[in-house]
């Protein structure tokens, strides 16, 4: 196997060396990604000047470093690069080259990549691309080459009188690929280049994954309800089915999750809809919204939102983290309110639904200021629009739904959604045991969190 010359310069113990800024591991200095932690270096960065460079340090590669490097190099699976055999991250496009590896000491000392998940997949594509274009370029010479020693060899041949040929038949070429026809058999491999299951939790989600990218590169939700057909996700009149995936979370447990929207969260970073989305099924989380009593801030300032997104990352398996995609979530980020400008984006990764997510535009008379319902309804009825799930089973605003009472360890509860109450400088909207979502709650309190997240 050849090393590549990357790979063969780490070798060198005389090769000049930056720091990662994150972490503090040693690497050769034309790294983009730290090989132990993710995190981008100056030269991703673009900042890798000499000013930059000299702020962060120089040496040479200690003996060890040596030795590490010069094992047998591990080949990226997402981009092709290959990498020293030490690296736990691909120093091209920061992905993580062993999933099963233990993570525990990055996590306890807080060491992790600090790269976006859509930074990363646009640098693989961009790899990808290069690779691709480079393999043209080497197969056009060739055939250009082949061309002209046939017409060499042609030439030659006439001066020699050949003997007639008989005419031949082409055949196809024996690895032309044929596009894979939509059938939907279980255990046949479908169109979106994994194989049919027969049901939601016969699927890992590396699998889910892929098949919800093929739906978000779809032209319409139409096209992308197909995909989610042959894979047995809706059945033939689009209807989602209601089965779970489990989600294991250290310290936690597993918490069942449903498919609740196909083709219908933003994607944040602006190229289209998330391919599915999914909702908790029970009430294994629990969190206050904030420690004091007001709603300032709305869903944006929430110490709950900011414990999703920094903290419960850590407890989940980081391979199903890397395959969740961020979205753009809209909400009421003043608190109260009867201004719709009020409704801002934040971009989550892991997030907790809205009211109107859940039943659908409201019409309620808030009692505490009747003459002006409309303009906190209508608040509330800019943040989102209702999943599917809960559309076809019926989920209205003004009544208990059995599809939205969720139990934990102690059997039903309420739990909150990251809707402001408008009406008042306190409160959030919360869903109660018997699934009304027009009930509300103190900051304060203990409720129930219903995890949600996008592929």
């Amino acid at each position: 196997m050849t090393i590549r010359a990357d790979i063969a310069r780490e070798t060198d113990p005389a090769m000049a060396t930056i720091f990662c800024m994150n972490c503090g591991t040693t690497m050769p200095e034309e790294t983009h990604f730290c090989p132990k932690c993710g995190s981008p270096t100056l030269k991703e960065l673009n900042l890798d000047d000499e000013r930059s460079r000299s702020r962060v340090g120089r040496k040479a590669l200690t003996a060890e470093d040596a030795r590490a490097a010069s094992s047998q190099p591990l080949m990226c699976p997402a981009c092709g690069a290959y990498n020293a055999a030490s690296s736990r991250y691909c120093n091209a496009c920061g992905t993580l080259l062993d999933p099963s590896a233990d993570e525990s000491a990055s996590r306890d000392e807080g060491m992790q990549p600090v790269v976006s998940d859509q930074d990363r997949h646009a640098r693989i594509l961009g790899i990808r691309q290069r690779t691709l274009a480079y393999g043209l370029a080497a197969f056009a010479a060739v055939v250009v080459l082949a061309a002209g020693g046939a017409f060499a060899l042609g030439m030659l041949g006439k001066k020699a009188d050949p003997a007639p040929v008989a005419e031949q038949t082409v055949e196809p070429a024996q690895n032309e690929e044929t596009p894979i026809e939509a059938t939907g058999e279980v255990g046949a491999m479908g169109t979106a280049g994994t194989v049919v299951h027969a049901k939601l939790s016969d699927y890992s989600w590396s699998e889910l994954s892929i098949v919800a990218r093929h739906m978000s590169a779809a032209a319409s939700r139409e096209q992308a309800l197909e995909c989610a057909k042959e894979y047995h996700l809706v059945d033939e009149a689009g209807n989602i089915y209601q089965d779970t995936l489990d989600v294991s979370i250290d310290g936690v447990g597993t918490v069942p999750m449903r498919i609740v929207g196909i083709y219908h969260d933003d994607l944040a970073s602006g190229e289209g809809k998330a391919g599915l989305t999914f909702l908790a099924a029970d009430l294994a989380l629990t969190r206050a919204m904030k420690d004091v009593d007001d709603n300032v801030g709305g869903w944006e300032h929430a110490p709950l939102r900011l414990w999703l997104q920094n903290e419960l990352p850590h407890s989940f398996d980081p391979t199903l983290y890397s395959l969740i995609v961020p979205v753009d979530k809209h909400t009421n980020n003043a608190g109260q309110t009867q201004s719709t400008s009020s409704v801002t984006s934040t971009f989550d990764t892991l997030w907790i639904p809205s009211v109107v997510e859940l039943c659908g535009p409201v019409s309620w008379d808030w009692s505490s200021d009747s003459a002006n319902s409309s303009a906190y309804n209508a608040v509330l009825n800019a943040e989102g629009t209702q999943y599917e799930l809960f559309s076809q089973l019926g989920v209205a605003s003004a009544e208990g739904n059995a599809s939205l009472a969720l139990g934990g360890s102690y059997g039903a509860m309420s739990w909150w959604t990251r809707s402001s109450s408008a009406s008042k400088g306190a409160h959030y909207r919360i869903v109660d045991e018997t699934g009304d979502p027009s009930r509300f709650a103190a900051a304060p309190e203990i409720m129930g969190v219903c995890l949600g997240f996008c592929l």
